[in-house]
């Protein structure tokens, strides 16, 4: 059963999950300057909720993925590339990666499996984490 998609353009990534009614808490309230949001999209299938931002700064590219599984299954993070490194902020492990010059954040809150990627610095990243629960 393909994923039935809704596309906003207009929605931020916390306006799209707060009108879904999921938790707002697990996303960054802080993007690095000169990012602007393109797109938000949500899909939905019998397993899991996918809630997708797409930010662009010229041609750099930035985006965040929540995904909550909808299914009992416990999810697990399957991680193909080396991890850098475990970043770990109020008592939840963020799993960094780097490869083909972008740089990977994922981690994993309760029934949530996160996703930051994009053409940022680890700095840049490790704010991003930082902001996460201050909204």
């Amino acid at each position: 059963e393909p994923d039935t998609k809704y596309w906003d353009e207009l929605s931020s990534l916390w306006d799209l999950l707060e009108n879904s009614n999921q938790d707002t808490s697990i996303i960054p309230t802080w993007i690095p300057d000169g990012y602007v949001v393109e797109k938000t999209e949500k899909s939905i299938n019998p397993v899991k909720e996918i809630y997708r931002a797409f930010y662009t700064n010229g041609d750099k590219e930035l985006r965040i993925r929540i995904q909550n599984y909808i299914s009992t299954d416990v999810q697990n993070i399957e991680i193909e590339e080396g991890i850098s490194e475990i970043y770990s902020v109020s008592e939840i492990d963020y799993y960094i990666l780097e490869n083909l010059e972008q740089i990977r954040a994922v981690w994993i809150v309760d029934s949530y499996e996160c996703i930051i990627s994009g053409d940022i610095s680890i700095e840049e990243l490790k704010q991003m984490i930082n902001s996460i629960g201050k909204g």
